[in-house]
């Protein structure tokens, strides 16, 4: 079941605890049970977005985290619902999310900047903003250079091995 916010159809409100994104941009509202809210039994405390909703981080690590936590009364109370927006732009998504926060206001978007995060982390002090963004690029795994460092190791010393030459492989040789 979908749920609208504001002319927007958002996927159903899942709980935190069991959530798991896409790798897709799009915009994403952080909502808590509201069992007299009407017609919807949520109600609003952030919207963002993001050009991966997928980023590591994204939520757990938010600045507003710890506010939406207080605004639910626990962290198992809160649920989340996306907006996909797969071919959108950086200037489209912050459209329908500034759009979102003027007609909804909602608590925790008040406390933090309206920013067009790709990934917000924690707070910087500097002239220009309150906190500092980085798009998250694709990391390469951590053991992939010393893996390699000790292969290559390990093959320059293969005449150091205990068995004969002739018992190696050619590629050894």
């Amino acid at each position: 079941m979908a749920i609208e916010l504001g002319n927007v159809v958002f996927t159903e409100p899942v709980a935190l605890s069991c959530w798991s994104a896409r790798n897709v941009a799009g915009v994403f509202a952080v909502l808590a049970p509201d069992p007299e809210g009407r017609p919807q039994p949520f109600r609003v405390l952030y919207f963002g977005a993001s050009g991966n909703l997928a980023a590591p981080g994204l939520i757990c690590t938010h600045p507003a985290y710890p506010s939406w936590i207080k605004q639910a009364g626990s962290v198992f109370r809160l649920h989340l619902s996306v907006y996909a927006m797969p071919l959108s732009t950086l200037a489209e998504r912050s459209a329908v999310e500034a759009s979102l926060v003027q007609r909804y206001k909602p608590p925790c978007n008040e406390a933090a900047p309206l920013v067009p995060p790709e990934v917000l982390i924690g707070a910087r002090s500097s002239s220009a903003s309150n906190y500092s963004l980085f798009t998250v690029s694709p990391a390469v795994p951590r053991r992939t250079q010393p893996y390699v460092s000790s292969l290559s190791r390990a093959r320059d010393s293969a005449d150091s091995l205990p068995f004969p030459a002739e018992k190696r492989s050619p590629k050894d040789q």
